[in-house]
């Protein structure tokens, strides 16, 4: 067994002998790095027995890893295309909704128009109904229009060639 002299300091003479030292932490961490190093040399192996094959492609962890990686990017890609796809029909439902609300509000005026229009004809029509119900309208039409007279009362018809020559000769 080997053994090594440390002289600390000029005081101290401390003899170690490292075989009886607990190396069990030391000798796990080599064996670890030992077997990963195996490991990594077998992946290695793989991979170079593989990439002679051009249909067979090995992937690495790390591969893998990143490959999470892009396929999570392609997810988020795609739901925010599916977003703003939802995004643009909801504007475009918004939009031609205010355009047929814009049309029936200029619709819904012409229609008001109209309407008052149509409601002072009525009041005109039924202020003529009222004019023609009266008594002195009914009156004056049948005299002037039918020739008709009240009892007692004499009608004289002029012949309107005579009334003409009348003008005729004023006029003279």
């Amino acid at each position: 067994m080997p053994r090594d002299r440390y002289n600390f300091d000029e005081q101290f003479d401390i003899d170690v002998d490292f075989s009886k030292l607990n190396t069990k932490w030391y000798d796990d961490q080599i064996l670890s790095n030992e077997k990963d190093a195996k490991i990594t040399a077998r992946r290695e192996a793989r991979k170079a027995k593989y990439a002679k094959n051009a249909d067979v492609k090995v992937i690495s962890p790390e591969d893998i890893t990143e490959g999470k990686k892009k396929q999570k990017k392609k997810i988020r890609t795609g739901r925010a295309v599916v977003l703003m796809l939802a995004l643009a029909g909801v504007m475009a439902l918004v939009g031609v909704s205010g355009v047929k609300l814009t049309s029936l509000q200029i619709e819904k005026k012409a229609a008001e128009k109209e309407l008052a229009r149509l409601e002072e004809k009525v009041a005109q029509l039924n202020a003529e109904l009222k004019e023609l119900d009266s008594e002195e309208y009914v009156e004056n039409a049948a005299r002037s229009e039918l020739h008709m007279i009240r009892e007692g009362e004499v009608m004289y018809i002029v012949d309107p060639g005579t009334e003409e020559e009348a003008k005729e000769d004023g006029a003279k």
